[in-house]
């Protein structure tokens, strides 16, 4: 739920950690990405459970804003309005990077659905690192998938490196 609450933002984020989870309504989001419409008449009654919106007054929203909307529309969240403000990749939630991990042994969420979750944010255009631990259920591994993240988020965010720096040089200057 953690990743369909990220979606739902129409803003992003400095990053994303996701350990042993999946991704609701993966399916229904590939095929709102690859939906192109009817190619004939008899395929007029296929199309995509949440790939037309009635209300959309004819204008074409782009894929970050359909994705978005489908999902703030399951969680009764609200509609985007597009007319107040330009909503698009680079400032959208899809422009949140996202680290997922899973344990290849987890019993509770099969480590399938956590990689179905990384190709289909991926398959958004998302920039999402997936890890899969071998030897481990639904939990963290120490050290692996720790430090996976500390360097997920030192090459995703700048500020934590400046910061390490800092704290650095005043542990040395207490200790001197």
């Amino acid at each position: 739920m953690a990743l369909f609450a990220l979606l739902s933002l129409v803003f992003s984020i400095g990053c994303f950690i996701g350990l042993s989870g999946w991704l609701p309504f993966c399916k229904d989001m590939m095929e709102l990405v690859s939906y192109d419409g009817p190619s004939s008449e008899n395929e007029a009654d296929e199309v995509p459970v949440f790939g037309e919106d009635s209300d959309n007054d004819g204008e074409d929203e782009s894929l970050p804003i359909q994705v978005i909307g489908l999902v703030r529309d399951i969680v009764s969240v609200g509609k985007i309005d597009t007319k107040r403000s330009s909503h698009n990749r680079q400032n959208s939630s899809l422009a949140t990077p996202v680290f997922l991990g899973h344990g290849r042994e987890d019993l509770k969420i099969n480590c399938s659905l956590g990689e179905e979750a990384a190709n289909t944010l991926t398959e958004l255009g998302m920039d999402v690192t997936w890890r899969l631990y071998s030897k481990l259920g639904h939990w963290y591994k120490i050290p692996d998938e720790i430090d996976d993240i500390v360097d997920f988020l030192a090459g995703k965010l700048t500020i934590i490196e400046a910061n390490l720096g800092r704290i650095q040089t005043c542990e040395l200057s207490i200790l001197s």
